[in-house]
């Protein structure tokens, strides 16, 4: 599981692309955008046409729509280390870390600054494995030192990102 940071700016779809692994990598893995489905279909085929690891072959040919915020700042954490994050945050409620919301950019801004100002230094966390007798194993990959201050970095570009286009900050 995870939590992802990212502005609430309003998507507006922009085009249509196939999802193929065909096309490589995580980094690459659809099309170009096209204006419409029918356009990303017929290039997709001819991009393909015999192509072993085309997903078609297996009928695994998706369309996806092209969204305008695709490329807005965003920043995506495992649970336990969003945990981490938002209550140096004080994103806390109740006694419990607040693992979604939204806020004001200005506040989060406010928020970072308070948490860098108070921290002596992000010392990290080693990697641990448990073990449970008849249960699971459990392992946790810890965490670098600085860590916390990397993430800020990102968070800052987040908030920017906001502030620039007036809307808040989201995470869950």
């Amino acid at each position: 599981m995870s939590v992802t940071f990212n502005s609430t700016r309003v998507s507006t779809c922009i085009g249509h692309a196939v999802s193929c692994y065909a096309y490589g990598s995580e980094a690459s893995w659809r099309s170009k955008a096209y204006s419409d489905q029918a356009s990303a279909f017929n290039a997709h085929t001819i991009d393909h046409i015999g192509n072993p690891d085309c997903d078609a072959n297996i009928g695994g040919e998706h369309l996806v729509k092209v969204l305008d915020t695709d490329g807005d700042p965003s920043m995506n954490v495992s649970n336990t280390n969003a945990a981490h994050l938002l209550s140096l945050l004080g994103l806390v409620e109740n006694g419990e870390v607040l693992m979604y919301g939204t806020i004001p950019a200005i506040d989060l801004r406010g928020r970072i600054l308070l948490a860098r100002a108070l921290s002596s230094g992000d010392v990290g966390r080693p990697a641990t494995v448990t073990v449970y007798e008849n249960g699971p194993t459990i392992h946790d990959g810890g965490r670098q030192a600085g860590y916390s201050d990397k993430r800020f970095d990102q968070l800052d570009a987040i908030v920017d990102f906001a502030e620039s286009n007036n809307v808040d900050v989201s995470w869950g």
